[in-house]
Formats: C-alpha cells, sequence, structure tokens
C-alpha cells in the first residue's frame, strides 16, 4: 500500500478498505516520503489488527516470511 496515498485510498475506495481486511500482510511502499506513518499504521490496525504491516525497505525475508516454510507446504 502506498503510504502516500493510503488515507485518501481507504476514505474513498471501498476496494482498498475490503483488501486490508482481507491481508495476512501488508505491504506499506514510500514510507520515505510519507514521513510518519504512526497515524496509518493506526488505521490500518483498525480494519485489521491480525495484519503484519511491513515497510518496503526491509529485506525480502521480512517480507515474505519464511519461504522454507511455505516450499514444503506446495511441494509434494
Amino acid at each position: 500500500m502506498d503510504a502516500v496515498n493510503a488515507a485518501a485510498q481507504m476514505n474513498h475506495r471501498a476496494e482498498a478498505v475490503r483488501q486490508i481486511a482481507a491481508a495476512d500482510r501488508i505491504v506499506l511502499t514510500k514510507t520515505d516520503l510519507a514521513g510518519d506513518v504512526t497515524d496509518l499504521r493506526a488505521a490500518l490496525a483498525r480494519v485489521n489488527p491480525v495484519a503484519r504491516v511491513v515497510t518496503s525497505d526491509m529485506g525480502a525475508s521480512d517480507i515474505l516470511g519464511d519461504l522454507d516454510a511455505v516450499h514444503s507446504l506446495i511441494e509434494p
């Protein structure tokens, strides 16, 4: 989710709120441009308190999680 435009998207796009509600992980992008994202993180938590919120400047393993565990679930 684009941290710069997220509040407007959540206020004007019902689909954005539905996607947040259904997510197990939310990746925030453009946090370097957005400044303080404390209020945005709180808004996301109100919609989906169990989703893990990560930023795009984290490493891939932080964003994607344990890929070996996922791979073992899909390999026969």
